[in-house]
């Protein structure tokens, strides 16, 4: 067990599919990157605010930290072996949807899904092209072969409901389940099972 300050006032966390490191983001400027052998933590960016949300690779090598850097909107991503970082500006048309990322993932094949204010886009970090993916969606997770994704909506945040996108044919499915708004929201590596609170 690894216990943090209850100073972090952790907001968003993310585990390696291999299990040996944590990231943990929320009341700082920058993200833990907590290894779960015992070695020692240590912190990766430096934004101008908090930072909300973070992802990490399935072989727990590079971290995700969207914000504000130097007054920008952009997406760092960190190498934990080499501590290299790439930077990525938001593109013209999606800076002023929100002022923060509501979700970021990284996809099975190294991309990475973000949602800004409800609206999915991917990001080539080999090439740094964006590519527009969905719209409407707030919160997501995706399944292990980053083909499905859970979504809640963005339009007052709070709809009883959970969309399920279909990445590749673009085909939707709106489970109606909720009587109040969904909160969190999770799938299993095969899709086949869902859950919202």
């Amino acid at each position: 067990v690894r216990v943090v300050p209850e100073s972090l006032a952790p907001w968003a966390l993310d585990l390696s599919a291999d299990g040996t490191v944590v990231v943990i983001s929320g009341g700082e400027a920058s993200v833990r990157v907590i290894p779960l052998d015992g070695s020692p933590q240590r912190f990766v960016a430096s934004a101008d605010q908090r930072i909300l949300n973070t992802a990490i690779s399935a072989d727990g090598r590079l971290v995700a930290v969207p914000g504000r850097f130097d007054n920008r909107r952009a997406l760092q991503i960190w190498d934990l072996e080499t501590s290299g970082m790439r930077e990525f500006d938001i593109p013209a048309g999606h800076e002023a949807v929100d002022d923060f990322f509501t979700d970021v993932e990284f996809s099975p094949d190294g991309g990475l899904l973000m949602s800004l204010g409800g609206r999915g886009v991917r990001l080539d970090p080999s090439t740094g092209e964006f590519t527009d993916v969905f719209d409407g969606v707030s919160d997501f997770a995706l399944d292990g072969e980053g083909r499905l994704l859970l979504g809640r909506p963005h339009a007052d945040g709070m709809g009883g409901f959970a969309t399920v996108l279909d990445l590749v044919t673009g085909t939707s499915t709106t489970l109606h389940s909720h009587g109040s708004g969904v909160h969190a929201l999770a799938i299993d590596p095969s899709g086949a099972v869902v859950a919202t609170v």
